[in-house]
């Protein structure tokens, strides 16, 4: 499948004059956040024979929005200063147009996911100077007309939230090698799941922590095999949105990182530990977040974040093999409509670098029947196990392919 670059330009705010004259500061958190960490994302958009969404239709329409955009969510059209602030707002959003070679139908039966970087702008595993754009944006055309829009934004401002917050405000709304791999359970899998995750502890389990558990459950049988003796302990980390949890509540036009990492710890001599038992330390993990937010408010806010700090280091002593959970559900991506219907489906891309190495990223699949997509990033050996074991696949299905309607026209 052959990619060819049609045109690029930077999109600006439509009027500049609009926006706040002071730096934008960023957070704590933001400043937590390493320049090289980037949120990939790619909308896949099917586009019937309709003049009236001719090619030029849809990219004049894009970047007006993205320009309109940016006159509200003015940091993104700036730049990082000293990890302190963004400024520069004028210099705009990189915005580049690219033919497929191919019919989007074609690319979703069978999804060669190495393909998927070739979506994006740059690639999420490329050095970060503090000059480069926060936003990234790529419009690809498919031989049928339909496209796919690729981004990839910076993780300085941009979290899950923050970025479904700028695809509605847009109006339409290496160390060592590591391999991404897209796997689905449909809904009678993870019902099963759920079943087995049940505990006098954990009456009522969620798909999430059912799917969390089998999933953090199978990936320390195949690292367990893959480390053949030099074991490390294992620890969860699961992205914790905290924005409607502050006191009082962050605004739903809030920029930036408004979450927290709950995290537990599992050595080898539980690896055999059953489904529901690995449950309860997501729940305890989960319990822990919730008792700090809870307690440090007002005056004992800074004294709360340094105790939380505190506690992640003490976990990190243990030099443990983090993997790191993300839950996409609720971020509304798969309703993004620039004018011409909402995805048919949401990707990745298919290969990223060790910034965002051995993570398990949560999304619909087949919007209205259940199901979840899991996007698991791990060293390619412990994949190459994880992809083999029957355990897993009896409720995991290997990068199937996306049901649409129909074939692209």
């Amino acid at each position: 499948m052959e990619f060819g670059i049609v045109s690029r330009e930077i999109i600006k705010p439509s009027s500049p004059g609009l926006h706040l004259p002071k730096p934008f500061q960023l957070s704590f958190l933001d400043q937590l956040i390493p320049n090289a960490a980037f949120v990939p994302l790619i909308l896949f958009y099917r586009i019937k024979d309709n003049a009236h969404f001719s090619n030029l239709h849809i990219s004049a329409k894009l970047k007006k929005s993205l320009s309109d955009t940016l006159n509200s969510l003015y940091p993104v059209s700036g730049r990082v200063k000293n990890n302190l602030f963004i400024d520069d707002f004028e210099q705009g959003v990189p915005y580049i147009e690219a033919h497929v070679g191919s019919r989007m139908s074609d690319f979703l039966q069978h999804p060669k996911l190495e393909l998927l970087n070739q979506f994006v702008p740059f690639q999420p595993q490329e050095s970060n100077p503090e000059s480069i754009a926060l936003l990234a944006i790529q419009l690809n055309v498919f031989d049928c007309g339909s496209v796919a829009l690729g981004m990839v934004a910076s993780h300085k401002i941009f979290d899950g939230s923050t970025l479904s917050l700028f695809l509605k405000k847009s109006s339409w709304f290496n160390q060592g090698k590591y391999k991404m791999m897209r796997f689905v359970f449909d809904a009678r899998a993870i019902a099963t799941l759920k079943g087995k995750a049940k505990s006098e502890n954990v009456v009522n389990p969620t798909r999430i922590d059912a799917m969390t558990g089998f999933i953090w459950k199978s990936i320390l049988a195949a690292s367990k095999k893959a480390s053949v003796g030099a074991y490390k302990p294992s620890m969860f980390v699961q992205a914790v949105n905290i924005r409607e949890k502050m006191m009082p509540p962050l605004s739903s036009n809030f920029i930036g990182n408004g979450f927290l990492w709950a995290s537990a710890v599992c050595d080898f001599a539980n690896i055999d530990a059953e489904l529901h038992e690995h449950v309860i330390l997501l729940r305890e993990a989960y319990a822990k977040t919730e008792s700090f937010l809870n307690v440090h408010r007002g005056d004992t806010r800074l004294q709360g974040i340094s105790e939380y700090l505190k506690s992640l280091e003490e976990i990190s002593k243990e030099n443990p093999e983090d993997f790191c959970f993300s839950s996409w559900l609720n971020f509304g991506f798969g309703e993004a409509d620039f004018g011409w219907g909402k995805p048919v489906w949401v990707g990745l891309v298919g290969e990223i670098g060790a910034m965002v190495r051995s993570s398990i990223v949560f999304q619909k699949a087949d919007w209205n029947a259940g199901g979840i997509e899991t996007w698991i990033t791990l060293r390619e050996k412990e994949m190459e196990i994880l992809e083999n074991d029957p355990d897993f696949l009896q409720y995991a299905s290997p990068n199937p392919s996306i049901i649409i309607p129909s074939d692209c026209l």
